[in-house]
C-alpha cells in the first residue's frame, strides 16, 4: 500500500523595523531604514519534500523626496539591498518517491541578494499636461541555489551544473541530480526597467478629452530556474495608447484604446510537464478595445 505523507512544522519569528527621516525643507527629505520580513513554511504532497522552512528578509533602505519648481516636479530616488535567507520557489516537478511523481511544489532553494535602485520624476509643465517616468536598476544573485531531480538516465533540463547522487525517501533510495545554479541572477527580474507616461487633458465645453500614452521597457531575463537559452525573454517595449471622452465631473467616459502597440509577445509562465516536456506562455499581444463609465 502506498506509504501515507504525515509531516509537521511549527513556525514563529519577531520581526521588525527601524526608520529615521531628515527634512532639509517642507519639500525635501530623506530617510533610511532596516526591517526584518518573514514569510511561513508550509506543506506540499510531494514525498520526501514533505514540508518547507520558512523564508526571511533583511531590507536595508536609503533614499530621498524632493518637489521643486513650486511643487511642479517631483523626484524620488530609493536605493535598497535585500538578503533573502531559504528563499521559497514554487515549480512544478518531481518529488522524492520511489517512483518519482510530477507534482506542483514549494522547496527552499537557499540564499540570495537583491540590490539596487527606484527613481520615479513627475513634472506638470502646464495645468493640463502630466509627464512622468520610473527606472529600476535589479543586481541580483543567487548566492546558494541547490534543489534536487530525480536521474531517469537523461541530463536534466538545465543549464546549470549538475551531478549524480542518491537519496533516502519513504520508498526507498532514488537516484538524484543535485543541480547548484548559485551565482546565476534570479529570474523574472529584468536588470532594467523604464516606464515612460504623458497625459494630455483638453477641454471642449461640457467635455474634455484625455489623451493617454504609456510605454514599458524592460531588458531580457531568463523565466525560469532552468535558465536554458530558449527560456530568457528579449527585451522589448510595450505600449499602450489610449484617448477619453468624459464628463467634466467624470460622471461618464467612453475610451479607446490599444495595448501592446508593438506586439511584443515575451515569453512567461515555462513549466515542465509530466512527459518532461516544456511548456510555456506568451504575454497578451496587441489589444484593442473600448470601455464605457458611468456614476450613479
Amino acid at each position: 500500500s502506498p506509504i501515507p505523507i504525515n509531516s509537521g512544522l511549527k513556525n514563529d519569528k519577531f520581526t521588525y523595523r527601524l526608520a529615521a527621516q531628515y527634512d532639509f525643507s517642507p519639500r525635501n527629505m530623506v530617510y533610511a531604514s532596516f526591517e526584518t520580513g518573514y514569510h511561513a513554511g508550509g506543506f506540499s504532497f510531494a514525498r520526501g519534500l514533505e514540508s518547507y522552512a520558512p523564508e526571511t528578509l533583511d531590507a536595508y533602505t536609503i533614499g530621498t523626496k524632493n518637489r521643486f519648481l513650486d511643487n511642479k516636479l517631483q523626484i524620488n530616488l530609493e536605493g535598497f539591498l535585500w538578503k533573502y535567507r531559504n528563499q521559497q520557489f514554487s515549480q512544478f516537478g518531481y518529488d522524492l518517491g520511489s517512483p518519482p511523481s510530477t507534482v506542483f511544489l514549494t522547496r527552499n532553494i537557499g540564499n540570495s541578494t537583491i540590490k539596487g535602485f527606484d527613481l520615479d520624476v513627475e513634472l506638470l509643465p502646464a495645468s493640463n499636461t502630466l509627464l512622468s517616468a520610473s527606472v529600476q536598476y535589479l543586481d541580483t544573485s543567487y548566492d546558494s541555489f541547490v534543489y534536487f531531480v530525480p536521474n531517469q538516465g537523461l541530463p536534466p533540463n538545465t543549464a546549470c551544473p549538475f551531478t549524480p547522487q542518491t537519496q533516502t525517501t519513504p520508498g526507498g533510495v532514488i537516484n538524484v541530480f543535485a543541480i547548484d545554479c548559485s551565482g546565476r541572477p534570479a529570474f523574472n527580474a529584468p536588470k532594467w526597467s523604464v516606464t515612460l507616461n504623458g497625459q494630455q487633458t483638453i477641454p471642449l465645453d461640457t467635455v474634455k478629452l484625455v489623451l493617454q500614452a504609456n510605454t514599458r521597457f524592460r531588458s531580457a531575463n531568463f523565466v525560469s530556474a532552468d535558465y536554458l537559452p530558449y527560456l530568457k525573454a528579449p527585451s522589448t517595449y510595450v505600449t499602450t495608447l489610449s484617448a477619453t471622452i468624459a464628463a467634466e465631473d467624470d460622471r461618464w467616459s467612453l475610451t479607446g484604446y490599444v495595448f501592446n502597440l508593438e506586439n511584443n509577445q515575451r515569453i512567461v509562465n515555462p513549466f515542465t510537464n509530466s512527459a518532461n516536456l516544456i511548456v510555456a506562455n506568451a504575454e497578451q499581444p496587441r489589444t484593442y478595445g473600448i470601455r464605457a463609465g458611468f456614476k450613479f
